[in-house]
């Protein structure tokens, strides 16, 4: 907007001049100028009010308020004041006011200064920029004008011929509609944090914080996490998703969530976080090694033993996996017809079970237990060890020892009646023992007579008498501490010292054991 005013010496001609002047308004360049100006075309003429000169402080003032004439509706007030008179080349000084009358700031205001022919400008304050090309024309940048506020020029002039000076004032301004937006750059930060080991036997509990790191708000942000395989989510999903909605400046939401692992092994993966107009941010990698015992057992035995020697089962447990075995157990059964002597590292014997606690044995560690034991019988005896421990499988291992008694057969004769006379009966009672811890098995029983005649033969098994032999059928089985009995019964033929003999042979002796029974035989 620009308004021109003009201003001279005498009172009356100021007076003429501004009552009779009309301004006009370009409104397309914001501009007002005297009628003797000339205007575009777009321009169309407004007629604006002046307010009357008036005289104060010894100096003539006219004023111009734009763009209503009223000073309560326009928008700048324009003010100049000169003295009254002024003696021809004296110096005086003249007086330009602009007042901004609206709440407003006014920018890059000018005012412009157009001397007319006999007065000469010397100077002002502040300084002015003379016009170009050597045109009379000051012009004076007063920058902004906030609401309300006033600047002053103040012009030291002379004037040059008699009669009447004056000037023209032209002032233009801008006045701006400003409405401002922010401009913001929102970021997104996200972080996964796992644990670096973790249980086979445990879930592994991933945490996930997104952040608006930048400025304004980030929308519709939602976290991805593929999982890698041999990890699953509840419920056995692939995937981990999460919804964070939107997030403020400087705004972060947490999540959580437990995976678990199908094996021992290295896991690693990374998670993405979204959001509306293709922003994108991902985690760091992030590495879980996940853990498991493995046990493996073995037990050593006495692979044969007799009944009543001790026999002895060495169990071994080791911890061939990576994680640590805690809270484990070795329990070994004790077979049936054994009594258990003794038990290594405190063992503790509850009927037939022996229990271990093996604590905690770490990755590559072993552990070492004993149990003596005396079997109470012939046969096949299999102990069983079995080793657990948290996270790990439950294992087993045997051992069978086979038993054996020793057989040891007391054969023993007597006879009866002694001595005996010729041509008279006399019996021979053989009696068998199984002293030993074994069976004896296929006993048989041969004697042989001297000067003595067959009559019977009975007992455990039936005798039969040829020549001078006679021989028992064999005996299946003997157990130990089992006696049997054999009975034979011959008659004198002569008299004389003489000798019975009885053999006896089985299954487990080579050599025959020989009872020699001697008889007096008289006449």
């Amino acid at each position: 907007m620009r308004t021109k005013m003009w201003s001279g010496v005498a009172a009356a001609a100021i007076a003429a001049m501004l009552l009779t002047g009309c301004v006009h308004n370009d409104r397309s360049s914001g501009r007002t100028r005297s009628a003797a100006e000339p205007a575009n075309a777009a321009a169309k003429p407004v007629r604006t009010a002046r307010s009357s000169p008036s005289t104060r402080d010894g100096m003539n003032w006219a004023a111009l308020a734009y763009p209503t004439g009223d000073q309560r509706t326009s928008a700048i007030l324009l003010e100049k004041g000169m003295p009254v008179e002024v003696v021809l080349n004296e110096e005086f000084e003249s007086i330009i006011r602009v007042t901004n009358l609206t709440s407003e700031t006014m920018q890059d205001v000018v005012v412009t200064d157009e001397p007319s022919s006999g007065l000469r400008l010397i100077k002002s304050s502040p300084a002015g920029t003379p016009g170009a090309n050597g045109a009379k024309v000051v012009s004076w940048n007063l920058g902004n004008l906030g609401p309300s506020d006033s600047k002053e020029i103040r012009i030291r002039a002379t004037a040059t011929k008699e009669g009447t000076v004056g000037n023209c004032i032209d002032v233009s301004y801008n006045t701006l509609l400003c409405l401002t937006t922010p401009v913001v750059s929102p970021k997104l930060a996200l972080v996964k944090t796992g644990p670096a080991q973790a249980s086979k036997c445990e879930p592994i509990t991933y945490e996930f914080v997104v952040t608006n790191t930048g400025t304004g708000t980030v929308r519709n942000v939602t976290i991805t996490d593929p999982l890698p395989s041999g990890l699953t989510a509840a419920g056995g999903g692939r995937s981990l998703t999460f919804k964070a909605g939107d997030l403020a400046a400087g705004a972060s939401k947490s999540f959580r969530a437990q995976v678990s692992a199908a094996a021992a092994g290295k896991y690693e993966n990374k998670a993405t976080a979204s959001a509306s107009g293709g922003m994108t941010a991902e985690s760091g990698v992030v590495q879980t090694t996940v853990v498991q015992p493995v046990l493996t057992i073995k037990d050593e035995c006495t692979g044969r033993a007799f009944i009543g020697r001790p026999i002895e089962h060495k169990i071994t447990v080791c911890n061939t996996g990576s994680g640590s075995c805690d809270n484990g157990v070795v329990t070994f059964n004790v077979p049936a017809n054994c009594r258990v002597d003794s038990v290594s590292e405190n063992g503790r014997v509850s009927g037939r079970t022996v229990t271990w606690n093996t604590g905690k044995l770490a990755p590559r560690a072993c552990k070492t237990y004993a149990v003596r034991m005396t079997p109470q019988a012939a046969g096949s005896f299999t102990g069983t060890a079995r080793a657990q421990c948290a996270c790990a499988d439950a294992v087993t291992a045997n051992c069978t020892t086979q038993v054996r008694g020793i057989p040891a057969i007391l054969l023993e004769c007597v006879d009866s009646p002694d001595p005996v006379a010729v041509g008279t009966n006399t019996t021979y009672t053989i009696t068998v023992t199984n002293q030993g811890s074994a069976p004896g098995t296929g006993i048989k029983i041969r004697c042989e007579l001297e000067s003595q005649e067959f009559v019977s033969a009975g007992g455990s098994t039936r005798g039969t008498s040829r020549g001078n032999v006679v021989e028992f059928a064999p005996l299946p089985s003997l157990a130990p501490g089992e006696k049997a009995t054999f009975r034979l019964t011959v008659k004198a033929s002569a008299a004389g010292d003489v000798r019975f003999k009885v053999g006896m042979t089985s299954d487990q002796f080579t050599r025959p054991v020989e009872e020699t029974e001697s008889t007096n035989q008289y006449q």
